[in-house]
């Protein structure tokens, strides 16, 4: 069962500490062993985070699709986006964590593992620069409560260590771009 939580909102770095101990309390929350009965196919050969896995990297390579097109449509901006090239290596590192998975589950082969095939739209530029910033903040903090949801679920803890640190990676962005001192 999913939870449907609201998107935190990052106005300060106290916010942002807490919204960090929350994820990370979200995250040792989640740490188990293995995954329990219910989440297991009986065969034990299903990916039970597959689906959290193409959600986050759909997301992250979403991210990355969306800050390149900012850069295209306002060239000026490349230096203070860059920081949007991480998400490329966030959504590597959530499809990586399903090799290591099935390396795991000696019954499990790589094609039982549902990875990611991202076909995103082109995304929708605002057309001036401080609307596709406000833009790419406002991305950047749903996909921090995004990553939020998806730790309550996941099974796996070296997914959930990863997802946890991409969605405090997202939170800081999102705070940074909405900032005072953006673009």
């Amino acid at each position: 069962m999913r939870s449907h939580l609201p998107v935190p909102l990052v106005t300060s770095r106290r916010q942002l500490l807490v919204i960090s101990g929350a994820m990370t309390l979200g995250a040792l929350a989640g740490c188990t062993t293995s995954p329990s009965p219910s989440q297991q196919s009986p065969s034990g050969t299903a990916d039970p985070d597959g689906a959290v896995r193409a959600t986050v990297a759909s997301s992250q390579t979403a991210l990355a699709a969306a800050f390149a097109a900012t850069v295209r449509a306002f060239p000026t901006l490349a230096k203070s986006l860059a920081v949007g090239d991480r998400h490329v290596s966030y959504a590597a590192a959530v499809t990586a964590t399903a090799t290591a998975t099935a390396t795991a589950l000696p019954t499990a082969s790589a094609t039982d593992l549902p990875l990611p095939v991202v076909s995103p739209a082109a995304p929708v530029v605002p057309t001036t620069a401080v609307r596709a910033v406000a833009a790419l903040a406002k991305a950047e903090q749903l996909a921090a409560g995004q990553c939020l949801t998806q730790i309550m679920v996941t099974v796996d803890p070296e997914l959930t260590r990863i997802i946890t640190l991409i969605g405090a990676g997202c939170a800081s962005a999102g705070s940074v771009l909405a900032g005072p001192n953006r673009a």
